[in-house]
């Protein structure tokens, strides 16, 4: 009879293990999926040498849905009247919504460059989640006009 328990209560978590291990293989499948969509959209926009590399930041402020996550077209516009720094913010291209802010490292030139782009350029951002409460993001952001 114990016998008959013990290989029964292996049964169950021998499945209760392997499930949860696909469901991670899942999870995981998703994102590489995302990961080589995004790359093929940066190496697109980065064979006209026009665009650069930029964290992002703030997100967790955002109350993103769903939807937000992902890759997205959008843009980034500096926040001309922010009076603490000189902020750029990126806005989902739909519905501008705001999703992140630029990483304040590295972004001044971009700053300027976008105010003399009448304050608006065009950005290619893909915000993941990443365990429980960590939340990711980068974008390719037009900061050039010439090769």
């Amino acid at each position: 009879m114990e016998t008959i328990l013990l290989i029964g209560i292996t049964i169950v978590a021998t499945i209760w293990i392997i499930r949860k291990e696909n469901k991670k293989l899942k999870n995981t499948y998703r994102l590489h999926r995302a990961n080589k969509t995004f790359i093929e959209e940066c190496v697109r926009l980065l064979k006209y040498e026009k665009y650069g590399y930029y964290k992002l930041t703030g997100m967790k402020y955002k109350c993103l849905k769903e939807a937000d996550y992902g890759i997205h077209h959008g843009y980034a516009i500096a926040e001309r009247y922010n009076q603490y720094d000189k902020a750029i913010i990126i806005k989902k291209k739909d519905n501008g919504k705001i999703i992140a802010c630029v990483e304040n490292e590295g972004s001044r030139q971009l700053y300027d460059f976008i105010i003399q782009n009448e304050g608006k350029v065009h950005a290619l951002y893909y915000i993941w989640k990443y365990s429980k409460n960590r939340i990711y993001g980068c974008a390719y952001i037009k900061d050039r006009d010439e090769h």
